[in-house]
């Protein structure tokens, strides 16, 4: 990910400090302040003797090898995270306000502070032949590393289920941080060698302030880059997980609504089928009344109620009709809102396993 510009302040006579920052994100951007170069540089300046001396030949020693040295520290510390549930569990997480550069919120933060310090000896050119050269006797750098990671305090609290998700993700973005802790450092080691070699050859305290300062800004530049490739390859990474499981979530959405259409179509009809049993009862029940007020019966059907009878006979085989249809239609509908129900919970488990795929 890109980092912001970089700024330099104007260096004062003899010594100039300043810091570099960066704060890198779960998956995110990184923020850059300021990377300054902290030199100190005494000049030494010799005064001729009052009285005369024979002119002596000007040799320069071999200037001592310079010690470069390189401090880490690391600390990590925690946010806490009380939910119980996947989405109460990121909704503290994005309560708690970790947000990488872009302004998005993020799981987890890697903080860099480094600085860098020389330490060297001008001498004068009235003192060397070869005018005022530079004797570095020290360079420090100094990298300060803080890892910010979310911690559950209750989690007794979670299912067995949710307590193994939590832990794999708490694990994942630990690693993802110790990558963006590797970076630094292996930039750090880098710069070191760099300045180590640069040491090697002779040049004013300027000219090596100048060099160190270029040194400095190519090697931010080449960490801002690995944080950036890292990023990149991690959210490609998790893109990938990801992609099948949506896949197979959308395509359980299209089965789903065609279900559902499919029962409310089947309860439509049901209620329609309903009502027209019923209506079929009614007038069953009107002829029944009929032929019992005839005083006869469709067992031994005299001629003044066959008609009744035969009334009779075919509105009970309209309900039996309307019957069996009205149970093969329940059928199928209790066979499809079976389906429904295994639908959304194999849908929900896809879901829940996607919102951890971070």
């Amino acid at each position: 990910m890109p980092a912001s510009g970089l700024k330099e302040d104007e260096p004062s006579p003899g010594y100039t400090a300043g810091r570099a920052c960066r704060r890198f994100a779960y998956g995110a951007a990184r923020e850059a302040l300021i990377p300054l170069l902290l030199l100190s540089s005494l000049v030494i300046s010799g005064c001729a003797s009052m009285l005369p001396h024979p002119p002596q030949p000007t040799v320069t020693p071999a200037p001592p090898q310079p010690t470069v040295t390189l401090t880490t520290t690391r600390a990590t510390t925690y946010y806490s995270v009380h939910g119980t549930t996947t989405s109460k569990i990121f909704e503290d997480i994005k309560a708690h306000g970790l947000n990488e550069q872009d302004g998005k919120h993020a799981e987890g933060l890697t903080s860099a502070k480094s600085e860098m310090a020389l330490k060297a000896l001008e001498t004068s050119a009235l003192h060397t032949s070869e005018g005022a050269l530079c004797t570095p006797e020290s360079v420090t750098i100094t990298l300060d590393l803080l890892v910010t990671l979310p911690r559950h305090e209750r989690p007794n609290d979670l299912s067995n289920d949710l307590r193994e998700r939590w832990q794999q993700f708490v694990e994942g973005v630990a690693v993802h941080k110790q990558h963006h802790v590797d970076i630094a450092v292996n930039g750090a080691n880098v710069l070191k060698t760099g300045i180590e070699t640069v040491l090697k050859n002779r040049a004013s305290c300027a000219e090596l302030e100048t060099i160190l300062r270029r040194l400095w800004k190519s090697q931010q530049v080449e960490i801002d880059k690995a944080h950036g490739e890292f990023d990149a390859a991690d959210r490609a990474r998790v893109d990938k997980g990801r992609k099948p499981l949506q896949a197979e979530i959308d395509t359980m959405k299209t089965r789903l609504t065609g279900v559902t259409v499919d029962v409310r179509q089947l309860d439509a009809t049901l209620d329609d089928l309903s009502r027209r049993a019923g209506a079929v009862r009614e007038n069953i029940n009107a002829v029944t009344a009929r032929i019992a007020k005839a005083n006869g019966t469709c067992s031994r059907p005299t001629d003044r109620i066959q008609a009744l009878c035969r009334q009779y006979n075919a509105l009970v085989d309209n309900h039996n009709a309307l019957a069996a249809e009205y149970s093969s239609r329940v059928e199928r509908r209790n066979r499809l809102a079976s389906e429904r129900t295994g639908l959304v919970e194999t849908m929900n488990e896809l879901i829940e396993t996607l919102n951890w795929v971070r």
